[in-house]
Parts: structure tokens; C-alpha cells; sequence
């Protein structure tokens, strides 16, 4: 159960939920199987000196880009878990972080607008950017899974009003 979950309004509906894409691991995957395929190829392809070094630094110097590249995984990991955006007939609620949260809570009048950025690949791949404007300044939710069906079901709960 999400934390958006338990503060709704007893008259409110939940028009859609958006999350994070699950395209944004693409990068820290790839960057994993290319520190395995390195870190094998190093140890294959290594000339005679290198074996002189000894074996624990040898591990470090094999075994160091995969450890890069899975602190980039749990990053990605906790900023997907990290990042929920709720539109309901009243308001926009948005959420970031896991333990300390900052709560984003605008009602639906106060948007001014909804601007939507997306890059070839985001259109292939279904993500994008969402900016939404205020009064108060602006909020930007980047590698967002569909942004354009966020901001039609926003603008929708606008004009309903």
C-alpha cells in the first residue's frame, strides 16, 4: 500500500497513478554486463605483469566497475520506489522519497499548466517529462510513464470543474 494510499479525501476519486518508467534501468543494466563482460575479458587478456600485482588487487581492479555499476542499479532502484504522482477529480498529489518524503499537494485550479517533454527515444519507449506549473513555481517529474495520458486526465479534471 502506497503512502498516497492513506491520505485521500473521503469524496475524492483516483483518476490515475503514474510512475517512474521501468526503462530508466536500461542504463544500469547495461552498465552491469559491461563490467561482468571487463571484468571476465581482464582477467582472459591480462598481461604477465598484471599477475604480479597480486590477486587481491587484481580483484579490485576487475571487480571495481561492477560495483560502480550496481551502486547506479540501487540508485535507480530507490528513485523508482521513491516516485508516485496522483491525479484524483480535486487535486494533483505527488510523492518523493522513502523515509523522508516531500509531498506534493496541488488542487486541480491552481495548475496553470501541464508541459510535457519527450525525446525520440521516450516516444518509442512510452516515457517522458512533466512539468507542472503553479502560481507557486514548478514541479518536474522526469522518465515519467506516460506523461501525455497524465497531463489529458489532468486537463480533463480541470475543465470538469
Amino acid at each position: 500500500m502506497s503512502y498516497l494510499d492513506e491520505i485521500y479525501w473521503a469524496d475524492e476519486e483516483i483518476m490515475h497513478r503514474a510512475r517512474k518508467t521501468k526503462f530508466m534501468f536500461a542504463d544500469s543494466i547495461f552498465y552491469m554486463i559491461a563490467a561482468g563482460v571487463f571484468a571476465c575479458c581482464l582477467y582472459v587478456i591480462m598481461p604477465r605483469w598484471f599477475y604480479d600485482l597480486g590477486p587481491a588487487l587484481m580483484a579490485v581492479i576487475a571487480f571495481a566497475p561492477l560495483l560502480i555499476a550496481l551502486i547506479v542499479f540501487i540508485e535507480d532502484v530507490v528513485s523508482y520506489l521513491s516516485i508516485e504522482l496522483v491525479i484524483t477529480d480535486k487535486r494533483m498529489i505527488g510523492k518523493d522519497g522513502l523515509i523522508a518524503l516531500t509531498i506534493l499537494n496541488i488542487p486541480l485550479n491552481d495548475i496553470t499548466n501541464i508541459k510535457v517533454d519527450i525525446s525520440v527515444l521516450g516516444r518509442m519507449l512510452g516515457y517522458g517529462q512533466l512539468t507542472v506549473l503553479t502560481p507557486s513555481g514548478e514541479f518536474v517529474y522526469t522518465q515519467l510513464k506516460d506523461p501525455l495520458k497524465v497531463q489529458t486526465l489532468t486537463n480533463v479534471a480541470r475543465t470538469k470543474k
